[in-house]
């Protein structure tokens, strides 16, 4: 029992997916240029093509599609299932533009019903029909909370029937995961809707995100805030030595002129006792913690402070969020943008995710 507990548990913190920016965002530890990625054993289109998604005005399935047009020859008998690993991904920008989202889409359809040796369907997609009666989706809903909370010791926040009758969509601020309806199986990832093009885990995951981070407590961060109206607020896990990180940090006031708020939390990438560890937590322990960042940024030197401090708790928090490079920084909707970006440039990032929660509300 003990050793299901800690594979489930390992399962929840290490596999929990990771959302990348839309955007072509400078970080440090990049594993991918804004043009090329290297697959590696395991990788799938859709979340590779998340990764290079130049922005919100094209479509994961254009993506996809330009990867393929770009590639032939990385994909296993032309199956966009089958990539060939150790293969280097290059995106042809200009084939954004050759394919709109729904053709993209019908694209992606005729992969489905059209394999070798086969001739293309045109039937529709085979509609399960078998859905749960209410006293069965209570008694299974029961049955998880009870099994999350005897071999992962926490509690879901919600549980409910995913898309897929029989399997539940289970909310663990901030990790998104599914189990089966007995609670004996657990599944991660991403579950995709093919038909419609979306996405159906990626916004509960931002919700829960956002959930998460809240629970942080403003109070526990370090804010530099706009004198006037707080047009967008983002949260920004922060390495004291990292360069892009000092670079953003030294455009705060053009941030906050564009009623930018900016909320500080701590994520040394090197780890627990290290020099950059140690800044941060001489910072969040220092009596004008907005003064000290500035001087911890600038390279001045600082005598080190120890007190009760969220350092730890906060690096935590960043690997849970799949953090794995700094700055990294979270959006009011919840999404993760990984790097650095020019106040000029973040802004229309941000007025486009607003754009889009306003919409999605109607």
């Amino acid at each position: 029992m003990t050793q299901v507990r800690y594979i489930l548990s390992t399962l929840l913190l290490v596999i929990a997916p990771l959302v990348l920016s839309p955007l072509a965002l400078a970080t440090e530890e990049a594993t991918a240029s804004a043009n090329s990625v290297d697959v590696k054993d395991g990788d799938m289109l859709w979340n590779v093509a998340k990764q290079m998604q130049p922005d919100q005005s094209v479509s994961v399935y254009q993506v996809m599609a330009a990867l393929i047009k770009s590639n032939p020859d990385a994909f296993i008998n032309g199956d966009p299932n089958r990539m060939k690993s150790g293969v280097t991904l290059t995106l042809d920008t200009a084939e954004l533009s050759k394919m709109d989202h729904a053709q993209a889409v019908a694209m992606f359809k005729s992969f489905q019903s059209t394999k070798p040796g086969t001739t293309t369907s045109t039937s529709q997609p085979t509609t399960i029909t078998n859905k749960s009666s209410a006293q069965d989706k209570a008694k299974a809903q029961s049955d998880i909370k009870q099994r999350i909370a005897k071999e992962l010791q926490t509690t879901a926040t919600s549980i409910k029937e995913s898309a897929i009758p029989g399997i539940y969509e289970v909310v663990v601020p901030p990790r998104v995961f599914y189990v089966s309806a007995d609670g004996r199986y657990v599944l991660t990832g991403d579950m995709v809707d093919l038909t419609k093009g979306v996405n159906l885990t990626e916004a509960v995951r931002d919700t829960a995100r956002i959930a998460s981070l809240e629970n942080v407590g403003e109070e526990n961060m370090i804010v530099f805030a706009p004198k006037g109206e707080v047009k967008h607020t983002i949260s920004v896990f922060t390495d004291i030595d990292c360069g892009y990180c000092r670079k953003l940090h030294n455009e705060m006031a053009d941030y906050n002129k564009l009623g930018i708020k900016v909320r500080y939390l701590a994520y040394p990438r090197a780890g627990v006792g290290s020099k950059s560890y140690q800044k941060a937590v001489t910072v969040w322990c220092s009596d004008d913690k907005r003064a000290a960042m500035t001087k911890a940024k600038n390279g001045q030197n600082m005598a080190n402070k120890e007190c009760k401090n969220p350092v730890q708790a906060q690096m935590a928090l960043g690997k849970e969020l799949g953090v794995s490079g700094t700055p990294a920084l979270m959006l009011e909707n919840g999404q993760l943008y990984p790097g650095y970006a020019p106040a000029d440039r973040l802004i229309k990032i941000l007025d486009q995710v607003k754009a889009q929660q306003v919409s999605n509300t109607k």
